[in-house]
């Protein structure tokens, strides 16, 4: 999708992680009791940052909540699911706004060619 212009380079990197971790649990019948939250506190700074990056794309670099001010990264650690899914919900919002825009987008460009040929023919008759 991302080489349809669906989505964007960032929403391409967190769907490809999802999937990732995805296959990791899937897969591997040892991790049965896995926690995401005790997976990502055992990342050390610069997995850490990455991550949040990832996960956390359409998150701002600090913000506050109820005036306690909050980073991406630690927000992410703390709150992995919340992250992910916030994150899952924009980049399906973003290909349903492809979706139902995009082809109207398609349409006001033909309509616009279209425009353009037909002043460019009859300029070329007179």
């Amino acid at each position: 999708m991302y080489k349809l212009d669906i989505i964007n380079q960032e929403q391409q990197k967190f769907l490809l992680k999802l999937a990732e971790l995805r296959n990791k649990l899937v897969h591997n019948i040892s991790e049965i009791s896995f926690n995401l939250e005790t997976y990502m506190s055992g990342f050390d700074s610069n997995q850490r940052k990455s991550i949040a990056r990832i996960f956390g794309h359409g998150i701002h670099e600090t913000f506050e909540i109820k005036g306690t001010p909050c980073n991406r990264t630690d927000f992410t650690i703390e709150n992995p699911k919340w992250v992910i899914w916030l994150t899952a919900n924009e980049v399906l919002a973003c290909i349903n706004a492809e979706i139902q825009h995009g082809h109207d987008m398609k349409k006001i460009n033909d309509i616009g060619f279209k425009l353009v040929v037909n002043i460019t023919s009859q300029s070329t008759r007179n």
